[in-house]
Formats: C-alpha cells, sequence, structure tokens
C-alpha cells in the first residue's frame, strides 16, 4: 500500500489545477514555484493556515512530497472571539515546537497584530526536504467543541485515500470542482490530494481540479453548480447545507456529466437531496451520482461511502409521534469495520481501522486501531445509519427527541435564512430553537411573531413536544465554523451568556 506521498508524487504530473475560474495549470509547477519554509537548521513542522489559493496550494504539496511534518490551522468561525483564536494559534505553535505560522497575507497581517509570528505564504521558500517523513496535524474545526489536534501519518493517510479511490473508480479525464476550504478535511483530503492521487499511474493517469473559495461559494452559492458545468466536472463534494443552499439558487446548466456527489460533513438529510434532485432534474442531474459518506478526522477522511451508480439508501426513523427518512452513509471501506453496540440496535458508532492510527481517542485491538467516534448509529445491511453526536439525542419532558431531525422544515421558512436554525437542550432539560433571519429588512423583523408561532407549530408536529424557547436572531448571528457549519455548542454557550436575551420568546 502506497503511502500519501508516493501517491501524490505519482499524480503530481498527470493532475493539472484551476485556481477559481483562470487556466489549467501542471500540479508538479505548484511545487516547482513554492518549497517548505524552515525556520532553522534543524526545524522540520510547517504550521499553516491553508485557504483555497496558489500559495497555500504550493505549501501543501511541497510539504506532501518533500517530506515535512506539515500542522494545518482551521480559520477563524464567525461568531469566535479574536482572543480565542489568537491563543488556539499560539498554543499550536508551542504544541508543535514552531515559531512562525504561514498564512494568506490578510491573515498573516492580523496574526501579528496580534501578537503571532505570521509570514505570508507566497514567502515560502527553500529546498530543503524533511527528516522525519510526512506527517498531517489538523486541527478540528470546532463545530462540536473546541479545536483539537488529530495527527494523521502517511501510511494512514495513504491507506485511507486509497481505499476511497477502489470504491469510486476513477477514470481518465475525470473533473473535480470544489469550494471546500482546506483548513477542512473533506476539501484537503476528499478533494485536493484524492484528485491528485488519482492522476497516479494506478487510477487516471490524468485528472483536473477546478478550486473555487468558500467565500465565493457562501456569497453567491450558484457559482458552484455552474462550475461543475462549465468545466464538465465529473466529482464534487460538500455538506448537505452546501446542496440545500445550491438548490435555492438554481441556474440554467447541464449536470449530466457529474457522476459522483459526495455529501458528508454533517447529517444527510433525505429533504435536501429530493429538493437538489426536483431543483436539478431538468439539468439531467442523475440522483445515483449521490453518495452519502461518513467519516472523520482521525481515520484522514472517510470510513463509509454509498458506491457511485447505487441509488443511496433511506431508512424511516421514529422521533416522537412521527418518523423520519434518514439516509444511510453507505457500507464501510475496505479495511475498515464499523461497530455499533448490539449490532442491529442504535448505539455508539465505533471504527476498526487496520493502519495503526496516533491520536487521543483511539486505542489499540491487536493488530487494528479502534476509533470512539463520540456518533450515535446503526447499521442496516451493512449500511450505517448515523443519526449524529451523543448530545444530538436528548429527553424533553419524557420523550427522546433526535435534535436534528425535529428542525426539518424550520430552516425552509421564507423568513429564516436556509439551514440557519439550531436545536439544543439545556442542563434544565429545557429545549431552545434559535434561527437566523434571512435579512435585517423592516418587513422580515415584522413576522418575527408569526415565524414564532409557525417554528412551535412545526416542532410540536415532529416531536410531539413544544420548545420551551425560541430565539430568532439577527442576520449573521449564529456561530459558524469556517465551511460554514453551524457550531452547536458555541450556539448553547451565546444562549446561556444572556447575549440573545432580547430575541427570545418564551413557548
Amino acid at each position: 500500500m502506497k503511502t500519501l506521498s508516493a501517491l501524490i508524487a505519482d499524480g503530481l504530473d498527470g493532475a493539472q489545477v484551476r485556481i477559481g475560474t483562470g487556466e489549467l495549470g501542471r500540479a508538479s509547477a505548484l511545487l516547482e514555484r513554492s518549497l517548505p519554509v524552515t525556520e532553522s537548521d534543524d526545524a522540520d513542522t510547517v504550521v499553516t493556515i491553508l485557504t483555497n489559493d496558489e500559495a497555500s496550494l504550493g505549501v501543501l504539496l511541497s510539504c506532501v512530497v518533500g517530506q515535512v511534518r506539515l500542522v494545518s490551522l482551521p480559520l477563524p468561525g464567525r461568531g469566535q472571539s479574536l482572543t480565542a483564536y489568537l491563543s488556539l494559534v499560539q498554543t499550536a505553535l508551542t504544541q508543535n515546537e514552531s515559531n512562525c505560522v504561514l498564512a494568506r497575507s490578510d491573515i498573516a497581517a492580523a496574526l501579528r497584530s496580534g501578537g503571532v509570528n505570521a509570514h505570508d505564504s507566497k514567502d515560502a521558500g527553500g529546498t530543503r526536504r524533511g527528516g522525519r517523513g510526512f506527517e498531517l496535524v489538523q486541527y478540528t474545526s470546532g463545530t462540536t467543541g473546541a479545536a483539537r489536534a488529530i495527527c494523521l501519518t502517511d501510511e494512514a493517510l495513504g491507506y485511507n485515500v486509497t481505499r476511497l479511490l477502489e470504491t469510486l473508480q476513477p477514470t481518465r479525464g475525470d473533473s473535480a470542482v470544489s469550494w471546500l476550504p482546506l483548513s477542512h478535511d473533506m476539501g484537503l483530503i476528499g478533494m485536493v490530494l484524492t484528485t491528485i492521487a488519482a492522476a497516479g499511474s494506478a487510477w487516471g493517469n490524468q485528472s483536473s481540479l477546478t478550486l473555487l473559495s468558500p467565500e465565493d461559494f457562501l456569497r453567491r452559492p450558484a457559482v458552484w453548480m455552474e462550475a461543475i458545468a462549465q468545466f464538465e466536472a465529473t466529482f464534487t463534494a460538500g455538506p448537505d447545507f452546501g446542496y440545500r443552499r445550491a438548490a435555492q439558487h438554481p441556474t440554467a446548466i447541464d449536470l449530466s456529466r457529474l457522476r459522483v456527489a459526495i455529501v458528508g460533513g454533517e447529517i444527510v438529510r433525505a429533504d435536501t437531496l429530493a429538493t437538489f434532485a426536483a431543483t436539478f432534474g431538468e439539468a439531467r442531474f442523475d440522483t445515483r451520482a449521490f453518495c452519502p459518506a461518513y467519516g472523520l478526522a482521525e481515520v484522514g477522511l472517510c470510513a463509509t461511502i454509498t458506491p457511485p451508480n447505487e441509488r443511496f439508501r433511506t431508512r424511516s426513523y421514529a422521533v416522537g409521534p412521527r418518523a423520519v427518512d434518514l439516509v444511510s452513509s453507505g457500507p464501510q471501506l475496505r479495511g475498515y469495520e464499523i461497530v455499533v453496540a448490539g449490532r442491529n440496535e442504535e448505539g455508539p458508532i465505533e471504527i476498526l481501522t487496520k493502519p495503526k492510527l496516533d491520536c487521543a481517542s483511539i486505542a489499540e485491538d491487536g493488530e487494528r486501531s479502534l476509533v470512539v467516534t463520540g456518533d450515535r448509529g446503526f447499521l442496516e445491511d451493512g449500511w450505517l445509519y448515523v443519526l449524529g453526536r451523543t448530545d444530538d439525542i436528548a429527553v424533553v419532558n419524557g420523550r427522546k427527541l433526535y435534535l436534528p431531525a425535529i428542525l426539518q422544515g424550520v430552516g425552509e421558512h421564507l423568513l429564516v435564512r436556509a439551514g440557519r436554525c439550531v436545536a439544543f437542550d439545556l442542563p434544565t432539560g429545557e429545549l431552545v430553537i434559535a434561527a437566523e433571519l434571512r435579512s435585517s429588512d423592516p418587513d422580515c423583523s415584522d413576522g418575527r411573531r408569526e415565524l414564532v408561532s409557525s417554528i412551535r407549530r412545526k416542532i410540536i408536529a415532529v416531536a410531539g413536544v413544544a420548545p420551551d424557547v425560541i430565539c430568532i436572531v439577527p442576520p449573521s448571528t449564529l456561530p459558524l465554523t469556517a465551511s460554514g457549519k453551524l457550531r452547536t455548542r458555541a450556539c448553547r454557550e451565546v444562549f446561556l451568556s444572556g447575549e440573545w436575551e432580547g430575541f427570545c420568546t418564551a413557548s
């Protein structure tokens, strides 16, 4: 089994990369223009904040091929204080025995103003190779809590990417489009590194990647599907909320060549996939392209995925007086075993993986590593159904509630920004719903009372209980990760601080 660095070295000449909508250029040229920077003669670690630009790609590729240890820090999330973010960066530098972070010029300037030694990624230079071998340290985005470090070896990454490619079966001439941030494993490993590896001798021998920016997508979601159509892409990936937002911004395009549309990174909703398919039916989108997947940073990228050309599966799941359709994340990749306590029953999800892994949440199990995911779900006919994090299950007034499901329909209200609603319980057993207004227009704010009533009715219909508090907050209020995912724990903390008191209504 090849290491990741070997896979990337093999695929460099066959892979071409386009930044934005510019010209295609060989990935090997990025390597030639940017080699890893080191702060001293014996340093072999590069700490960086990767963004979707040429300089970051150059730093990434040179570290992989040059056998330099790469530490990837997350971008600051919306609602995260500058003090907290600077503390994370300084902690990471100390933990990794480094005295400098590489970042895009504007980010580097902001870090320097906060007392962090930061350099522009464009200034990275030098030809030195690392002595310890390639290793990737990722700091998680903090969706469910504080960011933490995940360490992945060259061997473990190569194993995961190889097993993923075995399922996806890339062919010569495949083309990928991505807006996912490189500071997140789905964008970094799933789209960039996997696309380059797919251009190697064992696979297609040729592939291309068009890399958009997360800011472009969040500002104008239609740019994603437009780029897929323009460049006749066959591969793409995104979280559930990305497909949901894209469906709300339809455009006259042709998606007939798209054969793999990976959906992961968060709970996959059946109504999102149905809405997207209906919206882009005239664009000749084939629903067999949907490949719901499940994974986590500890294993590299993914452990299960729905194979291309197999229709994704759904399963009815009771939440209160009604049932919702859960989407399966597919069968396990070869070399990985999904274990759910009680087997065909609902329980905590664990992953047994052949390559030995080195993370705090991982234990040895003979010749394999055991990953305790912190998620819950169940297996049916070998396909995994993920319910979410352990704290996505709450008991309110004696009823077991599956929190992601009770929000179905709330985020589609005309006054709510798409997908910007969150549910969480309090230590007192109360249920809180927070929803973000679509805009700051007076007409939108004036509909607050009707919106509260509508949310209350929808949740009673789905869950059989009424929320105790409903918060209708202004636009751009709910805390997000850099990739645009809601930070549930941060939402709970802000609510408990009293910051939203003026926007909340007792139900």
